[in-house]
């Protein structure tokens, strides 16, 4: 067995500090419980899935390590880790806060950056206060709330809405937002209730009735939540589950976890019904059958869009400067630079917008290759042995034969998930979704966490109480309040309060078409207000600055002029959510309409430029020529005269 690393001293073993009750402990359980649960009614926010879990990962986080720095410089005892990922960790945060300076979007770089600082912290504090007794206890937990989202998924699937209203036949969503976000989710669950099967199982010694009652229900539970994986159809996710379930029944085959006769008998007897039962609900279900017809599953749109338009585009923003190869563009930024990266593309080959029905791609579908140009070669290798560290302390726990077997299973789980994950990058973006990047780093937390207990890398670390400190606690209470408020709680609050702003505007027009203006005025200045006051908490939001565009050019509201302010204003900050030769063709008419045909024809080229098949931009570039040729001819005719 490998050589694990120095020990120092004092060291922190399992009886003294983890393996007690401590609030790191509860507050990690219940960002666990409820994060993939965790939803706002459509009725609150249009995207009722994303910004509150993310405010709860903030949140979650800051709280943690909040404990932690107060803890620290009150001179209480605080744990901290001897193995050399610490090192590698503080490097990771230092090129988050580095990538804010160079960033080309910056809009979605404080987002991202901040979801990659919470994980980050959710990783520290699980491996320096989680062992393998609590660790089991997070899993139960993950599971628990994996069998909620299938419950939610199942009914959806089903046409039975709970929580928001959708329509039948739609792609179940559960209550992660999206069908290959929550299949890149279910990846979690689905393996850890094979751990918690395994672990009923190996429990049946008599095959007395609880025994067996456990073993069956954990079983039946499996079965839910892999179907409800299944339904999902995210077939990237599906890959990974192929990469990831040999590994894990690989290494329970190396720990030889035993099982009695009357357990073994069991499992083919429930593995029997589930196949008979599965042919029946196949045949006799359509909507089961067409779900998983041949064609349905294995004929993709999206792979060729993927492999031959939305990677090529990474190379080309790689490939522009030398500092870009090594440090990236900045988080997300390929969404918001790769129209400019598939127009340079197409001035050089002449048909990329050939077969290409929706060029408008916001992520490259593949996170491996995305890191790159994010972070460049600099991000790409940190992150490469940040991971090979950690699953290297996870394999010296598998294969410690020393150790209790379900320590090693747990281990086993975690390292599983992790490797599933990374294979669901191949063809994915899981770590651009909030839930899985916040199980992905408890997972490894856990792995490392269980290491650096068995191996005694723990210590108990006190520094020096001064004076000061009371007034370092209050600044960092505030700088953690800020980081929560500007990251996490003002985009929630904007996206709670644009919201209400259609139901106004459209109540509006409607009382206008009634001819009751006087109302009409009201409910169009009530919905002024809202858009200002979404607009105060995200002040950078295109999507937000662009309906304050059209609002202006509404027929109760035309201001033509401060309709061109807020299209500005939406085309600097660009963030990638609004298609962007869209934006320049709206410009392009807004120019028309001030009466500037010269800056409205640069305005449809720039649109033509970034999508020459963009049929509406064609029609207003003739409509400029027009008019600029008119304006020409207008002072000619009078020097004439």
């Amino acid at each position: 067995m490998p050589k694990p690393e120095k020990m120092k001293t004092p060291i922190v073993t399992e009886d003294k500090d983890t393996s007690k009750f401590n609030f790191y402990y509860l507050v990690i359980l219940v960002l666990t419980l409820l994060i993939p649960a965790f939803i706002f009614k459509t009725t609150i926010l249009e995207n009722a899935f994303e910004r509150p879990k993310t405010l709860l990962l903030v949140c979650g986080a800051a709280l943690l390590i909040g404990l932690y720095a107060v803890q620290l410089l009150r001179g209480k005892p605080v744990t901290i880790s001897n193995s050399q990922t610490p090192k590698i960790l503080i490097f990771l945060l230092l090129l988050n806060g580095f990538n804010l300076f160079y960033t080309k979007n910056y809009y979605y770089t404080c987002l991202a950056a901040a979801m990659h600082v919470s994980c980050l912290i959710v990783f520290y504090i699980t491996a320096t206060h989680i062992d393998q007794k609590k660790a089991f206890w997070i899993l139960m937990a993950a599971a628990l709330a994996g069998l909620f989202v299938a419950f939610v998924t199942l009914l959806q699937f089903f046409d039975i809405f709970i929580f928001y209203k959708g329509r039948p036949g739609m792609m179940v969503v559960g209550t992660i937002g999206n069908s290959n976000h929550l299949g890149a989710y279910l990846l979690f669950p689905v393996l850890i209730l094979f751990f918690l099967s395994i672990i009923a199982f190996k429990k049946i010694k008599n095959a007395n009735f609880n025994e067996i009652f456990i073993a069956t229900l954990t079983y039946f539970l499996l079965i839910v939540v892999s179907f409800t994986f299944m339904i999902a159809r995210a077939r990237a996710s599906w890959l990974a589950f192929l990469i990831a379930l040999p590994v894990f029944v690989l290494i329970t085959l190396k720990i030889k976890v035993k099982f009695t006769s009357a357990a073994k008998y069991l499992f083919i007897i429930l593995f029997s019904l589930t196949l008979i039962i599965s042919s029946v609900l196949y045949y006799k279900v359509p909507k089961i059958r067409n779900t998983f017809s041949f064609n349905s599953i294995f004929t993709s749109d999206t792979f060729h869009l993927r492999v031959n338009k939305y990677w090529p585009s990474v190379w080309q923003l790689l490939k522009k400067t030398p500092s870009t190869l090594l440090f990236g563009n900045g988080f997300w930024s390929y969404r918001n630079m790769v129209y400019e990266a598939q127009a340079e593309i197409n001035e050089r080959t002449g048909d990329f917008f050939k077969d290409y029905p929706e060029p408008k791609p916001r992520e490259a579908h593949n996170d491996l290759i995305e890191v790159f140009s994010e972070g460049g070669i600099l991000l790409a290798f940190a992150l490469f042995f940040f991971l090979v560290i950690v699953l290297r302390h996870g394999w010296l726990i598998i294969r410690n034969v020393n150790l209790e077997t379900e320590t090693r299973l747990i281990a086993a789980t975690a390292f599983s998930s992790v490797i599933a994950i990374m294979g669901a990058s191949i063809f994915f973006f899981p770590f651009r979704v909030n839930t899985t990047m916040f199980l992905a780093a408890l997972m490894m937390g856990i792995l490392e966490g269980i290491y650096l207990t068995h191996f005694q890398l723990l210590q108990l670390k006190t520094f020096k109480k001064s004076p000061g400190n009371a007034l370092l606690i209050a600044l960092l209470c505030i700088l953690l309040i800020g980081f929560c408020k500007i990251t996490a709680i003002d985009p929630l609050r904007a996206e709670m309060t644009i919201r209400k702003y259609d139901p106004h505007l459209d109540f509006a027009l409607y009382l206008y078409n009634q001819k009751q203006y006087q109302r009409s005025q009201l409910e169009l200045r009530n919905a002024e207000e809202t858009i200002e006051k979404a607009l105060a908490y995200d002040p950078l939001n295109t999507a937000f600055n662009l309906k304050a565009c059209l609002f202006y050019v509404t027929p109760l509201k035309m201001d033509y002029q401060k309709a061109n302010d807020y299209l500005e204003k939406a085309i600097n900050h660009f963030n990638g959510d609004i298609v962007l030769w869209s934006l320049y063709d709206i410009k392009g008419r807004l120019k028309l309409q001030l009466g500037s045909p010269l800056e409205a024809k640069v305005a449809f080229e720039k649109a033509l430029h970034l999508n020459p098949e963009f049929r509406p931009a064609h029609i207003g570039l003739a409509m400029a020529e027009k008019a600029l040729a008119e304006k020409i001819a207008q002072p000619n005719a009078t020097n004439k005269n």
